[in-house]
């Protein structure tokens, strides 16, 4: 949870709420994958106006094996 304070804050202490839905792969010991959509709802800069993206995210991982 992200939480914002001081006196530039005018109607709402978060500006944004993000919800992720996807999957994980494994494609060899090392190397992994996750895949799906995310909507984040972000406050503008205003304070009181909205911006609602769909967004489609690809993360890649690798590690090294270790021995």
């Amino acid at each position: 949870i992200m939480w914002q304070v001081g006196k530039d804050i005018a109607h709402n202490q978060f500006d944004q709420n993000r919800i992720f839905i996807g999957i994980k792969q494994k494609i060899t010991p090392s190397l992994q994958f996750d895949f799906g959509y995310m909507n984040l709802r972000q406050q503008k800069p205003d304070g009181i106006n909205w911006d609602n993206n769909h967004i489609l995210r690809l993360f890649l991982y690798y590690q090294p094996h270790r021995d």
